[in-house]
């Protein structure tokens, strides 16, 4: 009879769980994607391509700071590039770096 009692208990609790919250993840994180784009954009006047501020956010690790990152994203876009890497991003005004793996578009404004 208890370990009916307590698996009913245990049920009805992890019942609970699952039905609070639901906020669609945390609100903090969603906002990285937003924060790295304006980031970029106020630093180095570059937009970034559609998806691309969420694809940097999900390879930061824990030790990264936005300030970080965009300056790396920055130092990268801003670095003198030959006329054949210039048409391979995209032609004038288009930037493209790498950051951990992930290749990043942008254009200049």
């Amino acid at each position: 009879m208890r370990k009916i009692v307590f698996a009913a208990t245990l049920a009805a609790s992890l019942a609970a769980c699952g039905t609070t919250g639901g906020g669609g993840g945390n609100p903090i994180i969603n906002l990285l994607p937003k924060q790295i784009q304006d980031g970029v954009l106020a630093a180095c006047n570059v937009v970034l391509a559609t998806g691309m501020a969420s694809q940097i956010a999900a390879v930061m690790t824990g030790g990264d700071t936005l300030g970080g990152v965009v300056e790396v994203l920055c130092r990268s876009f801003t670095a003198p590039v030959s006329a054949r890497a210039k048409a391979a991003a995209g032609g004038p005004g288009a930037v493209r770096t790498e950051f951990r793996g992930v290749v990043v578009t942008g254009r200049k404004l």
